[in-house]
């Protein structure tokens, strides 16, 4: 289960070959990859174990979440080129900030136990 998001971002990285650099795309998806992998199979092997270990879980969906909204920004952003409150570019932008305020109190609630 856990290779489910470094497949998902090789499929995203052959998607973006439209419009970017090789060497970039291929970077961002590994860098995406192994982000998403670490996390994903941190979140699957906390949900099996103790209560100290499944506060671990919050930061890993926060991680996910990071690494998801990126990916809507990022598709976003090829189709949607007008700079107005319907682009949904603004809206992913807004969620994304809001998604990095909430990987601090995941990490504070997963190293404090």
């Amino acid at each position: 289960m856990a290779w489910a998001a470094p497949a998902f971002c090789a499929i995203m990285c052959i998607f973006f070959f439209q419009w970017g650099d090789y060497f970039l795309n291929t970077l961002w998806a590994i860098v995406m990859g192994a982000c998403g992998y670490c996390a994903l199979r941190g979140l699957l092997f906390a949900r099996r174990q103790n209560q100290k270990t499944k506060e671990r879980q919050y930061f890993y969906m926060a991680v996910l979440a990071v690494i998801l909204l990126e990916y809507c920004l990022w598709i976003a952003s090829c189709y949607w080129k007008e700079s107005s409150l319907t682009n949904p570019y603004f809206w992913f932008d807004m969620l994304q900030t809001v998604s990095f305020f909430t990987v601090i109190p995941a990490l504070k609630r997963a190293v404090a136990k």
